[in-house]
């Protein structure tokens, strides 16, 4: 979408100061960019399969609807547009018959931004937008950033199995993060000798290895195919594996070194361990491309991922429950700048390549 075309559909643009910051996609619409999200369409009403909404947020293209979903991520109503030190916010706009028309989101120069359609993104001022097209602004919403003195902000890693998340951790990791890997927990966890007994008392003597060691991929073919024997499993592994989550992040926030610290674990929502995440990000990749990972990597064949995925929330859900998404379906390169971006929208002060930077 061009500068005059743009300056033809909201006039007042060609009065301020704007600015195009992306290349046009139809890869998400103006509530995901709201809320973050770079991989999906947010809208009330399905007008295609992949249409995501927060749930419980009621299924209708009203005020009422899109208050209830800002609530349901967070947000509070306030009375006024301008920047508030400690808090991101976000605006929807209504055409006159009250029907939502746009949701756009306030960058911390206390600009807005937004998606415009299946266009641009443009950073712009609130009243830019008001008109024929989106109407008028009729609420605002905040909701506070985690406040960051003396305390790290931690974030949680969701997905879908073989979303690449571990890739993701690594890029943050380049950015001066701490990593806690709930994978690595549970391996560990497999190794205390009263978790072992226990283990092996439950699932039978079929799952050692020759050297003594549980064999993993065996002890999941087991309780991958009956939720109860899983069940059962995480009652003997999951307290372990959340003391350890807890103690690496104490002993994270007293590293002056770590800036930032990211949990990767499988099982996050399920498990409940995003109550120790200040901030949950997505990370979206296709199912074929997940499937073709795991396939070189782990070996897994596509129904032993099945059964691991049908042991864990819907994907559809997953994402609602996010803060951010990132987009993993590209190159390694590909994830620097989307995690940069990130960092800055959350004003999150970085490391990378050993040189620290105070983003905000």
């Amino acid at each position: 979408m061009v500068a005059n075309l743009l300056e033809r559909l909201f006039p007042a643009l060609a009065k301020g100061h704007y600015q195009v910051t992306s290349p046009k996609t139809k890869n998400y619409n103006c509530v995901a960019w709201s809320f973050g999200h770079t991989t999906t369409w947010w809208w009330p009403v399905p007008i295609h399969p992949d249409i995501v909404w927060p749930a419980g947020a009621p299924r209708e293209v009203t005020v009422r609807a899109f208050r209830e979903a800002f609530l349901i991520k967070g947000y509070a109503e306030c009375l006024t547009e301008s920047a508030e030190t400690g808090f991101e916010k976000i605006a929807l706009f209504a055409a006159p018959d009250g029907v939502p028309t746009h949701v756009a989101r306030q960058l911390e120069s206390g600009h807005w931004t937004s998606k415009l359609g299946r266009a641009e993104d443009i950073e712009h001022t609130l009243r830019d937008l008001v008109g024929e097209i989106y109407g008028s602004v009729v609420l605002v919403f905040k909701r506070a950033i985690p406040a960051r003195v003396g305390e790290k902000l931690v974030l949680a890693l969701i997905g879908g199995i073989g979303s690449g998340k571990s890739a993701v951790a690594a890029e943050f990791a380049r950015h001066g993060a701490a990593v806690i890997s709930g994978d690595q927990l549970g391996h560990e966890a497999l190794q205390q000798p009263d978790i072992r007994a226990k283990v092996i008392a439950h699932f039978g003597p079929t799952i050692i290895e020759s050297n003594g060691e549980i064999n993993r991929r065996k002890l999941g073919a087991i309780v991958f195919a009956d939720l109860a024997k899983l069940r059962e499993l995480e009652k003997i592994v999951f307290p372990w594996i959340e003391k350890g989550m807890r103690d690496q992040i104490a002993a994270a926030q007293q590293n002056p070194a770590i800036r930032l610290i990211v949990v990767d674990a499988a099982v996050m929502l399920e498990a409940g361990w995003n109550k120790f995440c200040d901030k949950i990000v997505y990370i979206d990749a296709p199912r074929e491309q997940r499937l073709a990972r795991l396939s070189q990597q782990r070996g897994w064949t596509e129904k032993e991922v099945e059964s691991r995925a049908q042991a864990q929330l819907p994907l559809d859900v997953k994402v609602t429950k996010a803060d951010a998404s990132i987009d993993n379906s590209g190159t390694p390169d590909a994830l620097a700048p989307q995690i940069t971006q990130l960092l800055n929208r959350w004003r999150i002060p970085v490391a990378f390549d050993g040189v620290i930077s105070d983003n905000v």
